[in-house]
């Protein structure tokens, strides 16, 4: 379970069902409570179903015998994704994204978006990859390591910080830099541009590298940000 890939409820465009549905190859598929849907769309089996589903709207009176499910009470101290977060790291995952297809209510995103900087400064280089995708942007959470992207060239590029200071260098934007150091709630990295097929970016210290796709590249199907 090295590589886990997670969906959450949301609307998942029929136009980009390709690029969804190519997200999964060779991950451990999970649906957080309502994503299961995205499953039933897409004709996928998941390896998990977790949450306290009341997300779904229709209940299955059975599952595939391969999916494991688990099922917790609505009342409950954390979310589903919390809780599917904790149950791919429990099991060795060092590689998870978080499909979320769009940002929906803004207080539910921003929870996200705070859960995982938390579990960044936990686990530090344990987690090696942790990110949040969907056809509009592609968000990763960085510690002390480089990320590239592949085939972004015009989209937008911006970086903030989450540690009080990080040190950046990256290649193949409209705006080098290279040993550049910004504090935490500065603003000057901010939509930066891609300009060249490989993009790199090496942050020292914790950041959310983030990539808005501003060409519709992904129809296709193809996921075009690889990263290491």
């Amino acid at each position: 379970m090295k590589r886990c890939i997670l969906y959450v409820t949301g609307a998942y465009p029929k136009q980009y069902m390709g690029f969804y549905t190519k997200l999964c190859n060779n991950r451990y598929k999970v649906a957080v409570d309502g994503g299961y849907t995205f499953f039933q769309n897409a004709g996928i089996t998941p390896d998990l179903l977790i949450g306290d589903f009341d997300s779904l709207k229709r209940i299955p009176t059975s599952f595939p015998s391969r999916t494991k499910v688990l099922q917790y009470p609505t009342d409950k101290d954390k979310t589903d994704l919390h809780l599917a977060l904790e149950y791919c790291m429990k099991h060795g995952a060092e590689d998870i994204d978080i499909v979320n297809p769009a940002v929906g209510d803004i207080d539910h995103f921003l929870g996200i978006v705070f859960l995982l900087n938390s579990l960044l400064k936990k686990r530090g280089n344990n987690v090696h990859k942790l990110r949040m995708i969907s056809h509009a942007y592609d968000a990763r959470f960085i510690h002390n390591s480089k990320t590239i992207f592949q085939n972004h060239k015009s989209d937008i590029l911006s970086i903030l910080p989450l540690s009080s200071s990080i040190r950046i260098h990256c290649t193949g934007t409209a705006y080098k830099a290279k040993d550049l150091e910004i504090k935490y709630g500065d603003s000057h990295t901010l939509r930066n541009r891609i300009t060249s097929k490989h993009a790199v970016v090496q942050i020292e210290g914790a950041a959310i590298v983030v990539c808005l796709n501003k060409q519709d590249k992904l129809r296709s199907g193809s996921e075009s940000a690889a990263r290491i």
